[in-house]
């Protein structure tokens, strides 16, 4: 909704100054919207909603971890999981950040070129390596 409500705001000001100025503000508002729309497609949403959680967690604004909302992003939260994984003392906090990364370990790579990003074989590639360490 935010990076919208930017993309939106970028738009309106250039219509605001198209009207005290002559320029083609229509074209650039479509090529500003088409930008942003291929920025967001390329970033690792959840990967940055993830960090975004454990910083909070981390810094007391969250009482308690949800590891099961990694699930809900997919691969996409493996490589915050690692990162945080051996800065964790509760053992049950371990236990659960280690079997979301061994479930996304085994993940189908095969057959699936076609639906899943580069991101995503990396993210397997990164769980399965943990493991193997």
């Amino acid at each position: 909704t935010s990076w919208f409500m930017a993309t939106l705001f970028v738009c309106v000001v250039l219509f605001i100054l198209g009207v005290w100025k002559q320029f083609n503000y229509l074209g650039i508002s479509v090529a500003t919207a088409a930008l942003a729309f291929l920025v967001l497609c390329c970033s690792n949403v959840g990967g940055l909603a993830t960090q975004g959680n454990i910083a909070m967690w981390k810094s007391g604004r969250l009482e308690t971890l949800d590891v099961d909302s990694f699930y809900a992003t997919g691969t996409a939260s493996v490589p915050a999981a690692i990162k945080l994984y051996p800065t964790v003392e509760d053992k049950d906090l371990q236990y659960e950040i280690k079997y979301y990364i061994s479930r996304v370990a085994g993940y189908n790579t095969e057959n699936c070129y076609m639906e899943k990003s580069a991101q995503y074989f990396y993210n397997v590639k990164l769980a399965r390596e943990f493991l193997e360490e």
